[in-house]
């Protein structure tokens, strides 16, 4: 009796009905789908948390170096008779700056070229050593520097402009503690001569954008105000503020 059961086991031919079969095909797909959109998901907040941590260094990054090298401003004296051959910003624009630096403690002064380029997108700073102060002259050679790729204006807030670069300096005024919050907006040619010596504050607003395949618009904001080598609080009567007690270019 045992030896019939068994062969009509391995004989019987049942199996799935359609249904059945149809039933878990469909579970089976539920369950395959939504392991897909769970990797989908995971690799799109990875390449997004990339994407940002990789726009935030470069707008970190670019914002260090432009601020050490405006709080670097020096002013370039006559090896002849040491008076005053320039005051150290000598080009304010809202994509442009130039202007002295001396990042060596006292014995090797550059001129500085910060400028944004709006079709690459980049930051750059181009650096020539200076060689002469009387006339002032720069070495030929010069080197350029990338500080920042994938560079966008920020127009959000206060600055619709975009400007890469605000200038401030003290109010002409006598009275009151001052403080440097007069914006100098330069024409195109940028700042008169008379305006560069009042720049006693710089601020940087800019965007670092990064784009992937899977990502688009993921920013971080590189902004910072840079208190520059003029600053005057006691008193302006003459347009260009100096301190009386730790005098520029004096």
């Amino acid at each position: 009796m045992s030896g019939l059961l068994a062969r009509r086991r391995a004989s019987a031919q049942d199996g799935f009905t359609l249904i059945e079969l149809i039933v878990a095909m469909t579970i089976g797909m539920v369950i395959l789908g939504s392991a897909t959109m769970i990797t989908i998901g995971a690799a799109r907040h990875n390449t997004e948390v990339a994407s940002r941590t990789d726009a935030t260094q470069r707008a970190r990054l670019a914002t260090d170096r432009m601020q050490r090298l405006l709080r670097s401003e020096v002013c370039v004296f006559s090896s002849a008779d040491n008076t005053v051959k320039s005051w150290p910003m000598t080009l304010a624009k809202p994509d442009q700056v130039v202007f002295y630096a001396d990042l060596s403690g006292g014995t090797t002064t550059y001129q500085h070229t910060l400028t944004y380029d709006a079709t690459a997108k980049t930051l750059t700073d181009k650096a020539q050593q200076v060689t002469a102060t009387n006339p002032i002259a720069l070495a030929p050679a010069s080197r350029t520097e990338i500080l920042a790729t994938g560079v966008n204006r920020n127009t959000t807030g206060a600055n619709p402009t975009g400007a890469i670069f605000r200038f401030y300096g003290y109010p002409q005024t006598t009275t009151g503690i001052l403080q440097p919050n007069l914006e100098l907006v330069p024409p195109t040619l940028g700042l008169s001569a008379t305006d560069l010596k009042r720049i006693a504050r710089v601020d940087l607003d800019f965007l670092a954008v990064g784009n992937t395949k899977l990502t688009t618009n993921i920013v971080s904001e590189g902004t910072d105000q840079i208190f520059v080598r003029i600053a005057n609080p006691n008193g302006i009567s003459d347009g260009s503020p100096r301190n009386p007690y730790d005098p520029v270019c004096a």
